[in-house]
């Protein structure tokens, strides 16, 4: 069915009808149906602040007139069970396919999968991504297995060709080069909403429609994603989400919630590691990112 047909017929559909669909279809069926439905494709590289922001907009949203009031992490959802309600788009997190098992020359864009949506890429910069991630992969391992995706030191992880550095950057810069896909395209990055979340989370409601959120109900949101409140909710499994549970309680590397730094990779790599990724990343990022002078 083509967007067209499908924005045609959807808002059609009775909600009762869409919700229980929605409940009954397969995982990489919801995920294709959410893909192909979105007004906003937030799009972002692994470990770069989704989760986080994720939930601070689900909070947000939860405060505009009719919108629904479910499960925070299903901003999806949360447009209405009626799939029509103006205030509030339908917004799909992605990391567009699977960056992270790419080499930088494998990486690829469907355009016509973004075509008419509000576009927003969540950045962070690529040497806290690196380490976060790896970070992701050996204590949490990917997916819902448990197991490890991978055994080496930090250290040789930044030398794997596949979903590290150079495939970060790569990623980050071809979404910068193709800006013009959507209806729009906003820029947020990690560090913006870790200075001040509230300005940076204002601004990107404001971009892709959420006009709605009061102040007030923004500063609720920001609070609701408090790292000190993130963490307490992944211990308890506040959200019943197995994305969002640590793998060991007793282990901190191994919550979602782990650190949150800006600048954290200068504590665990050693100077010589440091100096290099910095003068990748100073080379190679595109500079209206900002990582390339810092």
């Amino acid at each position: 069915m083509s967007l067209r047909m499908q924005k045609l017929i959807l808002p059609l559909v009775p909600p009762a009808v869409a919700a229980l669909a929605t409940r009954l279809m397969p995982i990489s069926a919801l995920e294709a149906y959410r893909k192909r439905t979105n007004d906003v494709a937030v799009v972002s590289y692994p470990c770069s602040g989704r989760t986080w922001l994720r939930l601070m907009l689900g909070a947000a949203i939860h405060s505009i007139d009719g919108a629904a009031k479910g499960n925070p992490r299903e901003a999806y959802e949360l447009h209405h069970a009626a799939y029509r309600n103006p205030k509030v788009p339908r917004i799909y997190f992605t990391h567009d396919g699977e960056p992270y098992y790419q080499a930088p020359h494998e990486l690829r864009i469907d355009r016509r999968e973004y075509a008419g949506r509000r576009i927003v890429l969540l950045a962070r910069d690529p040497r806290d991504t690196l380490v976060s991630w790896y970070h992701e992969l050996v204590r949490r391992g990917f997916g819902t297995s448990g197991k490890k995706a991978f055994d080496g030191s930090l250290e040789e992880f930044v030398a794997c060709e596949w979903g590290s550095i150079e495939t970060i950057i790569a990623f980050n810069n071809m979404w910068m080069a193709h800006a013009d896909l959507g209806r729009s395209f906003t820029l947020i990055r990690y560090e913006d909403l870790k200075a001040d979340t509230f300005a940076a989370l204002r601004g990107l409601c404001d971009a892709i429609g959420l006009g709605d959120v009061t102040d007030a109900c923004l500063r609720d949101a920001v609070a609701f994603g408090d790292f000190d409140n993130m963490r307490r909710m992944e211990t308890d499994n506040d959200l019943n989400w197995s994305a969002f549970r640590p793998a060991d309680r007793d282990d901190p590397e191994s919550y979602k919630t782990r650190k949150g730094q800006v600048g954290g990779y200068r504590e665990e790599l050693p100077a010589a590691a440091v100096e290099k990724l910095d003068a990748l990343v100073r080379e190679t990022s595109d500079p209206r990112l900002g990582y390339s002078s810092s």
